[in-house]
């Protein structure tokens, strides 16, 4: 059996393209500014019967709820001096791991909010269009304070 693998990148929701035995989001599918059932949507599309559809979603904790509401209010005073202030604190968590460049590139993090995440609502998205439950949905290690905590999860789609 002949196997080929294809990375491509671009807008997944208006991209045309043949049914994939796996498709794998890393967390980006709560950053997507779409209806989730448009998303899903695509996704059951563009698998084949029996494929994977692999993803990382931040959860519905108290500690990724509580993160939200200070990005907001990061988000409502946002100014340089909070930007440095923001770089400041990275670089003493993280610095010894991570170069300032990249610190520096990551601070439009600390205002980013989801457009979904994943809850009860979702959860019951995914076992409507997969027709049941995950194959896979476990937590991933958190390793900062400014990121949300998140899940790993497997979906497997129908074969009929």
């Amino acid at each position: 059996m002949e196997q080929h693998l294809q990375f491509r990148a671009g807008d997944f929701l208006s991209s045309l393209f043949e049914e994939h035995d796996v498709i794998i989001s890393v967390s980006t599918l709560h950053l997507i500014d779409q209806p989730t059932e448009r998303i899903l949507g695509k996704v059951v599309e563009g698998l084949a019967p029996g494929g994977l559809f692999i993803f990382t979603m931040p959860d519905n904790s108290l500690f990724n709820h509580a993160l939200w509401l200070l990005r907001r209010f990061f988000r409502m005073i946002r100014s340089p001096w909070l930007d440095r202030v923001v770089l400041r604190v990275a670089t003493k968590l993280h610095g010894s791991d991570l170069r300032e460049s990249l610190l520096r590139e990551r601070i439009e993090y600390m205002y980013l909010l989801p457009f979904r995440y994943l809850g009860p609502g979702l959860r019951r998205d995914l076992r409507g269009r997969f027709g049941r439950g995950p194959l896979a949905d476990l937590p991933l290690p958190h390793v900062s304070l400014a990121q949300p905590r998140h899940r790993f999860c497997v979906y497997q789609r129908g074969v009929s």
